[in-house]
């Protein structure tokens, strides 16, 4: 995209997605967002858990949001700039579980406090994402998270892959969708 829109038109373009990334994690909850280089990263917490929706669903939900709006801006992009020949435009999501801290740093230079979340499951999350993009897939779920939203979500392939760090491989799989709604009704 770079090559092929101006510096202007490719701004207009991060603040679609980012803003919009934004305005869809924040409506299903997240506690926490920064954006990383070319990512953005939220942070779900089970203390706002209720008795019908996980933090897990809620991550889900936003991450399949994400996509969506990501399809919206491709479909503006055909549009806007139908003569630019644009490679297809997609985002790759990665959902995750594990406890992480929100550290607070001070910036003895500028001033100013920011929060930085660390642990394990976030690099592990952000390798998974680059995972996401090279499968292909829109959404990697680990089955950690899997488990927590059984039952509400679609999956489709299934892996287990090596990312750097980890002793073990993370076994994933590829979010596709909600589950139809259970029919309560009765037939009898």
């Amino acid at each position: 995209m770079a090559h092929k829109l101006s510096p202007e038109e490719l701004g207009e373009l991060v603040k679609k997605l980012y803003g919009s990334a934004n305005d869809t994690a924040h409506l299903f909850g997240a506690r926490y967002m920064q954006f990383i280089g070319e990512g953005l990263l939220a942070v779900f917490s089970g203390d706002t858990n209720t008795r019908t929706v996980n933090h897990g669903l809620r991550a889900a939900r936003a991450a399949l949001g994400v996509v969506e709006s990501a399809r919206g801006i491709g479909k503006y992009l055909e549009t806007a700039y139908p003569d630019r020949k644009l490679p297809p435009f997609s985002v790759h999501v990665a959902v995750n579980t594990g406890p992480l801290a929100l550290t607070l740093l001070q910036d003895p230079l500028h001033g100013g406090m920011q929060k930085l979340p660390v642990g394990e499951v976030v690099s592990a999350t952000m390798q998974l994402q680059r995972k996401a993009a090279e499968l292909g897939w829109p959404v990697a779920l680990s089955v950690g998270t899997l488990r927590m939203v059984t039952g509400a979500v679609r999956t489709g392939r299934r892996a287990l892959l090596d990312l750097p760090a980890r002793s073990q491989p993370l076994d994933v799989v590829e979010l596709t969708g909600f589950a139809a709604p259970a029919d309560g009704a009765d037939d009898a």
